[in-house]
């Protein structure tokens, strides 16, 4: 199984943002789903004054912690630059965090299936 291992102290620069947001992500139980970032959510603090958020014009936002049988393989964030409704967010991200896990699944194998000694596999036309 698989291990996410987060950095004990947070990076500098434009990756602590990130690195923020990922780390209050997986202190949650499940899927977060934000209908409106303004300053009065109770979640505020996952947004910075003039921050990605404010700058892209950020007002509904849901977010993933990908996983496929029970090994994390990733998070997924969805912004929406109009305020968008939970049922709508839940419709439109669920299905695609399925997707995004399997993927990210499939393609951790694929990489760890190919050992570093053998060439790739060849792609041509004949």
């Amino acid at each position: 199984m698989g291990v996410l291992t987060i950095a004990r102290s947070a990076p500098k620069g434009p990756a602590r943002y990130v690195w923020v947001k990922v780390s209050h992500l997986l202190e949650e139980k499940g899927p977060v789903y934000i209908p409106n970032t303004g300053h009065d959510h109770p979640r505020r603090h996952w947004f910075k004054k003039g921050g990605f958020q404010e700058r892209e014009g950020i007002v509904s936002l849901s977010a993933h912690v990908l996983s496929w049988n029970g090994e994390i393989v990733g998070v997924m964030f969805c912004n929406y630059r109009r305020q968008t409704e939970v049922e709508m967010m839940k419709e439109l991200s669920e299905r695609a965090a399925v997707h995004a896990a399997l993927v990210l699944h499939q393609e951790r194998s694929s990489a760890q299936s190919t050992s570093p000694s053998e060439p790739p596999p060849a792609h041509g036309l004949g």
